[in-house]
């Protein structure tokens, strides 16, 4: 008998209950993001003390949060509760922004009355982000995904996104380096170094690295780790794009072409996940009972 949910990856009852407590989570954070995206944009105190130019970045990045961010957070949610194993992944890949963007914001902005905000949404993406991991059924996702999966085409594109942006930051620290002074970014917002190039060199850009060399081995790890890192791609490329209109917007700037180019880098991610989690096939356990 032909299965109904052919082609749609769903996760079993025992699945769905030790999923639940994760997820629940997810209500508070969605409360806790607009709290600090919204007051980061409406509040002007927030960013009273930051330099001009850092002040409209992060104001960037609290649009795209809340347009983007909070919303695919939520969705991902509610069908996670439904069983999609894809919406699962999705919402780690959305924890993982969050840990980047609210590790830059509890310590790269000068305390401020969202200072506890920042924190709670910093140490709670960080836990049930590292807690969704273990319990990630490796087997069950490589099963559903590994047969089909873009392989070569992901591996390429976070090769070149871990290449491009370690790139972009090294063309800042070393001109800096040889001429024995602070990057000009860095003079021009305020701070003591770039928090965006501590977390890019030290850990996020590796991780696409190690996720493109196992997807070319074929290694279980890698079918969870490629959706959740081209979701966090995807809304970072959405994230830079908005700070670089924000800056033209302000006349900090003329990187509207640039802003473009993420644009289409974001959307090229988007459709290498559709391909991914379309090409998923039920687990073997359930096209057997069936």
């Amino acid at each position: 008998m032909r299965n109904p949910h052919e082609g749609v990856s769903m996760i079993d009852s025992s699945s769905k209950k030790q999923w639940a407590p994760n997820l629940a989570v997810s209500l508070v954070l969605a409360f806790s993001t607009t709290a600090a995206a919204g007051g980061g944009l409406f509040w002007k105190s927030v960013y009273l003390h930051e330099t001009l130019s850092w002040a409209v970045q992060l104001r960037g990045g609290d649009a795209v949060t809340l347009v983007l961010a909070v919303p695919v957070l939520l969705i991902s949610t509610l069908f996670a509760r439904r069983g999609s194993l894809a919406a699962l992944l999705v919402w780690q890949g959305v924890l993982l922004l969050f840990l980047y963007d609210y590790a830059l914001l509890a310590f790269a902005v000068h305390f401020n009355v969202l200072f506890p905000v920042y924190c709670i949404i910093l140490g709670l993406s960080f836990y049930f982000f590292l807690g969704s991991l273990l319990r990630s059924p490796l087997a069950e996702i490589a099963d559903r995904y590994g047969g089909h999966a873009p392989a070569r085409t992901m591996s390429v594109v976070f090769f070149a996104l871990s290449f491009a942006f370690a790139a972009h930051s090294m063309s800042e620290i070393l001109p800096a380096l040889l001429a024995g002074k602070a990057p000009s970014g860095v003079v021009e917002c305020g701070l003591l170094t770039d928090p965006a190039h501590v977390l890019d060199l030290s850990l996020y850009l590796p991780a696409f690295a190690v996720a493109g060399v196992l997807l070319l081995r074929r290694r279980p790890l890698a079918y969870l780790l490629a959706p959740v890192m081209m979701v966090f791609g995807l809304l970072m490329t959405v994230t830079v794009a908005g700070i670089m209109m924000a800056s033209a917007r302000a006349g900090l700037s003329n990187d509207s072409i640039a802003a473009v180019l993420f644009l289409g880098a974001a959307l090229g991610c988007g459709v290498l996940l559709f391909r991914y989690f379309r090409g998923g096939a039920p687990s073997r356990a359930k096209s057997e009972s069936v």
